[in-house]
């Protein structure tokens, strides 16, 4: 598989009233063609952040370092105008709550319009009208016609996030970037978006990163996966190798938190709290609530150890 976006020691810093900030700290990653990468952590492990870095989304607060490549391209170095040609088209992006980023002002089919519009101008009205309908009806909207004229306010939570879909995919991005998509969600419309997703991406070969919380996310819908906290990366592999043997405490903690069917012993959380980085650290991140800590960690941060398959971990164990 050829590589499609290429993450190059990414950095990323927030300062306000002269309080500095490390949300991001050397991460480096790959996502293949027709590939769905995994990204999870608990809140705060830099997860987001990296993603809005790829669109360059962040605020002016933000000061951001590294490469990132998109088919070769370097889109920290890319003009304003070239990154809007770009975003939507060839990288979309859901966000965790449909309700912030659809406008409530205007009607679902103006903002599909609108989108396609931006980016297909050899289209015709009646097809890009057409094509709104389409992938509205693609994604499980019901009477997909009627409901173009319907306002944000007027979709159940699950509809609006369908909404988002449809709005992400119909430019068949190579890339898309689902930060959370399924968060406010029940269960039951959780996995039919989910299935969506899966069966819109075999379809068209697209490429997902999927951010999220849940691990039982990642399991049924992800190729690969990063395990992030405290801004870097502590694990990175297969999503099957990583489960069966999880070589990072950080990962074993996640994954030893999970409830298990038929299972009744009581879950094994993770002590502590994840940190907030105000400066920048040379020692492992997690070693406060590592049960496996040495001495080494918490002065020099560990480098990559390579294992088969392309599983790596970033810790002094190994």
């Amino acid at each position: 598989m050829e590589i499609l976006l290429e993450v190059k020691n990414l950095n990323v810093r927030f300062e306000n009233k002269g309080i500095k900030t490390y949300a991001v700290n050397g991460v480096s990653f790959d996502v293949f063609e027709d590939e769905s990468l995994g990204i999870v952590g608990e809140s705060g492990s830099g997860k987001s952040v990296s993603a809005k870095s790829i669109l360059r989304l962040l605020d002016k607060s933000s000061k951001t370092s590294g490469e990132i490549l998109f088919k070769g391209e370097d889109i920290f170095s890319m003009a304003e105008k070239n990154l809007r040609d770009i975003r939507g088209n060839e990288i979309s992006m859901i966000f965790q709550d449909p309700m912030t980023s659809l406008n409530p002002l205007f009607k679902i089919g103006t903002q599909m319009k609108r989108l396609i519009k931006r980016h297909r101008k050899d289209l015709s009205d009646k097809e890009i009208y057409d094509k709104s309908i389409n992938y509205l009806d693609l994604v499980g909207i019901p009477d997909a016609e009627n409901r173009m004229n319907s306002y944000p306010h007027e979709f159940s939570g699950g509809m609006r996030q369908r909404v988002m879909i449809a709005m992400s995919l119909c430019l068949n991005p190579k890339l898309i970037i689902a930060d959370e998509p399924t968060t406010a969600l029940d269960v039951t419309i959780q996995a039919q978006v989910l299935n969506l997703l899966n069966e819109i991406r075999h379809d068209n070969q697209n490429s997902i990163m999927m951010i999220t919380h849940d691990l039982g996310v990642v399991a049924n819908t992800c190729d690969r996966m990063l395990v992030m906290y405290g801004g870097r990366i502590m694990e990175m592999g297969k999503v099957d190798e990583v489960f069966q043997d999880p070589k990072h405490p950080y990962t074993r903690g996640l994954l030893n938190s999970l409830p298990i069917i038929g299972n009744n012993q009581r879950l094994i959380p993770i002590k502590g709290n994840p940190p907030v980085i105000h400066e920048k650290l040379e020692s492992c991140p997690f070693f406060d609530r590592c049960p496996d800590r040495k001495k080494e960690c918490d002065k020099i941060n560990p480098k990559e150890k390579l294992f088969d398959n392309g599983h790596k971990v970033y810790c002094h164990l190994y």
